[in-house]
């Protein structure tokens, strides 16, 4: 038996052995849109969440949060002032984990479940958290059964936005955590360094040209609007953010299109 068969098993058996603790602590009613949780004895009230799986019922306050998305989710989480227990990340560098949009002294209390195209839920099991914030992509009844869990749902590339993904993205996890005035206050605070910078450039906003070019696993690439974050702040700057044309990609032939005054380079 492979030991990646054997691990699965290991861990299907560690879930059947406390799924009946699980079910009997927390067993959820819905009355009136209001949902209670009978948890050792005690009613506890908590928040639902609409997701493309259905609903999650999430603790009003979570204490103990895993995050299994280390590029969308776990920044919001540590701007909201909520440091979580356990986090997923991408492959190692140089001997050091990747995370996007934080570092990891901003979570260095927190402990690694892996890597995030496949994390161990053995450890996220261990880590007892009161909530998952995963992504649709993960095993999402394997993971209910450990914690309540809620897939942060990625942007839609079908479909046009009325905001940036990192705005729409931080309201979402806010909302999920009931901190949606938190959330509001660092999208305020954030609007008001863009009109600083706008207000320092003065004449020559318009007139600074930027491009920014991504480099991961052999492709390169550049950031779309209302998508991606870096794409995002230049936008909201005005600065002159050079954008492909349309129907082009990048390539070697078409550099010389993302020639500029400051060039960013991931």
């Amino acid at each position: 038996m492979s030991n990646s068969v054997s691990r699965w098993i290991k861990l299907f058996l560690l879930i059947a052995l406390i799924l009946p603790l699980v079910t009997n602590c927390a067993k959820p009613s819905i009355e009136n849109n209001l949902t209670l949780i009978q948890q050792q004895g005690a009613t506890i009230e908590c928040r639902i969440i609409k997701h493309k799986f259905g609903k999650t019922c999430v603790p009003l306050k979570p204490q103990r949060i895993v995050v299994l998305d280390p590029h969308a989710t776990l920044d919001s989480l540590v701007v909201l002032g909520i440091k979580p227990v356990g986090f997923a990340s991408f492959d190692h560098i140089n001997g050091k984990e990747v995370i996007h949009g934080v570092s990891l002294d901003d979570i260095k209390e927190a402990n690694s479940i892996g890597n995030a195209q496949q994390p161990s839920l053995e450890k996220v099991l261990l880590l007892k958290p009161d909530l998952i914030l995963a992504t649709e992509d993960n095993p999402y009844q394997l993971l209910t059964v450990i914690a309540p869990t809620v897939p942060v749902p990625p942007p839609n590339l079908e479909l046009p936005r009325n905001e940036a993904f990192f705005k729409e993205n931080l309201r979402y996890v806010a909302k999920v955590l009931g901190e949606e005035a938190k959330a509001e206050e660092v999208l305020s605070q954030y609007q008001n360094r863009i009109e600083d910078l706008k207000q320092g450039l003065g004449n020559q906003l318009e007139q600074i040209e930027v491009s920014v070019i991504y480099y991961a696993s052999g492709l390169v690439y550049t950031p779309a609007r209302k998508y991606d974050a870096t794409a995002d702040v230049l936008v909201d700057t005005q600065l002159d953010y050079k954008l492909p044309p349309a129907g082009k990609t990048f390539s070697i032939e078409t550099v010389d299109e993302y020639d500029a005054d400051i060039l960013i380079y991931y």
